[in-house]
């Protein structure tokens, strides 16, 4: 709603042209302070996905170094399986 269709409501509803400025004023304040534009949702947004970027990549790095370390972890139980092998014999 517009502000000066809000005043001329509140003119309406009895309450003088000052006060219904200052009441809409106060209100407009309010709103401002409490709301977020489209600017702070973009900006919210924006940092948002960055911080999805950043935890992805830590969980692809972490995903990474356990698959390395699995890896070498069957080399060396294959390494100990063979040395085995070739003691036995």
């Amino acid at each position: 709603m517009s502000t000066l269709r809000y005043t001329q409501r509140l003119e309406e509803a009895g309450f003088n042209r000052r006060q219904s400025e200052e009441i809409v004023t106060i209100q407009q304040d309010s709103m401002n302070d409490t709301f977020a534009t489209k600017h702070d949702v973009e900006k919210y947004r924006s940092e948002m996905q960055n911080e999805f970027r950043a935890v992805r990549m830590e969980i692809i790095n972490a995903m990474l170094a356990q698959t390395i370390k699995l890896g070498a972890m069957q080399v060396v139980s294959v390494g100990i399986i063979l040395a085995a092998f070739q003691y036995l014999r």
